[in-house]
């Protein structure tokens, strides 16, 4: 059987604020992010409107390659 004890409704009030300044501040941050990252996208030549997106995780910009549709597979290669 678990036992509980009531955590003080001052250190509630610590932990919520604190989520929630974090929370702001990562939106915050975020925004920075974004807005650099868009000047610096422009300054590469790459627009996510071509489908560029900054990647976080690994640190890259990246674009899917679109889906080729049956006929372009099978199109024969003209040089």
């Amino acid at each position: 059987m678990e036992e509980t004890k009531p955590v003080p409704q001052a250190l509630q009030y610590m932990v919520e604020q604190s989520n929630k300044e974090l929370r702001d501040l990562q939106q915050h941050l975020m925004g920075h992010i974004e807005e650099a990252s868009l000047e610096l996208m422009a300054l590469l030549d790459v627009h996510p409107e071509d489908g560029w997106k900054l990647d976080l995780d690994r640190m890259v910009y990246m674009r899917q390659a679109p889906p080729q549709s049956p006929k372009e597979e099978n199109a024969p290669i003209v040089e």
